[in-house]
C-alpha cells in the first residue's frame, strides 16, 4: 500500500497529497540551470525507500530528490545524470547545493576540455553549451 507524506515525513490522505504536488510552490524546492545543466530538487511526498517495505522498524521516508539533467546538442531529450534522494527538506537544500556545486565543476571541465589547443584533433564536447555562454543560475 502506497503511504504519502508531507514535506514534514508526516503521513497525509493520498487526495491532501495530490493537491499539494500540484502545487509548484510546495513541490519544487530548488532549480538552478547552469550552462546546459538542469539542477532540480522537488518533494515527491511518496517513499521511495523501498526497503521500507520490508523493515518491521521502517526509517524515516525517502521523500524528496534532486537530479541534473542534461541537454546533448542537436536533441531535446533530457537526460539524468544524477539522482539523489533524502528523508528531510535540510538535507534536500544541502544536496541541492552540492549538486548546483558538482553542475558548476562539469561546465567548467567541459569548458577546459572544450578549449584545449592540445585536443584540437579531437572532435569531443562534454557539454555543447558550455563552448561560449557563462554559467547562469534561475
Amino acid at each position: 500500500m502506497t503511504e504519502f507524506f508531507d514535506r514534514n515525513g508526516k503521513r497525509m490522505q493520498m487526495m491532501q497529497w495530490a493537491v499539494a504536488f500540484e502545487d509548484a510552490n510546495y513541490r519544487v524546492l530548488g532549480s538552478h540551470t547552469i550552462g546546459n545543466l538542469w539542477v532540480s530538487t522537488v518533494w515527491l511526498g511518496i517513499d521511495h525507500d523501498v526497503m521500507n517495505l520490508f523493515r518491521d522498524d521502517k526509517a524515516p521516508p525517502l521523500i524528496f530528490e534532486s537530479m541534473i539533467f542534461a541537454v546533448p546538442q542537436g536533441d531535446d531529450r533530457w537526460e539524468s545524470l544524477e539522482c539523489r534522494r533524502y528523508r528531510t527538506e535540510h538535507e534536500a537544500m544541502v544536496g541541492h547545493t552540492s549538486l548546483v556545486h558538482m553542475a558548476n565543476l562539469l561546465v567548467d571541465i567541459a569548458k577546459e576540455v572544450d578549449d584545449d589547443p592540445d585536443d584540437s584533433d579531437r572532435d569531443v564536447h562534454l557539454l555543447p553549451e558550455a563552448q561560449g555562454g557563462e554559467a547562469e543560475s534561475t
